[in-house]
């Protein structure tokens, strides 16, 4: 269910960014994970984003100050219809670091700075059968809520997407058993920039 930086002039900001936002990727690893996995098994999000990070596109290196993360985080069931993204209901979600509140289906993931981290833990065990997706990002626009900004281009909007560095199989294929078209029809990019796996509970 998607803060930084230096200094510079306008003509500066204009010349390392163009018109477009600054992006970022959020690491973000998962652990437990196969294809198919029992009630009462257990998964495992960690989160470590350091507070300085490259950007995508000018390869400036900007700082977080006092970054206010609003991750939403999700696990939907994809195999019935209407399709169901209500987390709760399929999953016991404890926080094992930082915090998280449930709104809406989803998860409101807020970590805890230390060492120059931005560190959040979860542990994720199903209740329910079915084929799910896990998702991740920003907040539902991806546009990233910034405490302070200093740095190139400080002006412009600031996106953030997640990137899974631990899990290669993320098994983007198995949305062609759901019902619905849109998950169907995911654009695999899009799948991938919101930290998608998908997986069976049987």
């Amino acid at each position: 269910m998607l803060a930084f930086f230096l200094t510079c002039s306008c003509s500066r900001c204009f010349e390392d960014c163009g018109n477009g936002a600054l992006e970022f990727d959020l690491p973000l690893k998962v652990y437990g994970v196969k294809d198919t996995i029992g009630l009462g098994d257990t998964l495992r999000i960690r989160l470590d984003v350091p507070d300085r990070l490259v950007e995508r596109s000018n390869g400036e290196l900007y700082s977080f100050i006092d970054y206010d993360f609003e991750l939403i985080s999700y696990i939907g069931r994809v195999d019935s219809m209407p399709t169901v993204a209500d987390t709760k209901l399929y999953f016991n979600w404890i926080d094992a670091e930082g915090e998280s509140t449930y709104f809406g289906g989803v998860y409101i993931i807020s970590p805890k700075y230390h060492d120059n981290t931005y560190q959040y833990e979860a542990l994720i065990i199903p209740k329910q059968k079915g084929l799910y997706v896990f998702g991740m990002n920003s907040d539902f626009s991806r546009a990233s809520p910034l405490a302070k900004l200093d740095g190139p281009c400080s002006k412009r909007p600031v996106y953030v997407y997640m990137k899974l560095e631990n899990l290669m199989d993320v098994n983007f294929e198995f949305l062609q058993y759901s019902p619905e078209p849109v998950y169907i029809n995911l654009d695999r990019k899009r799948f991938d920039e919101f930290a998608g796996f998908c997986f069976y509970v049987r």
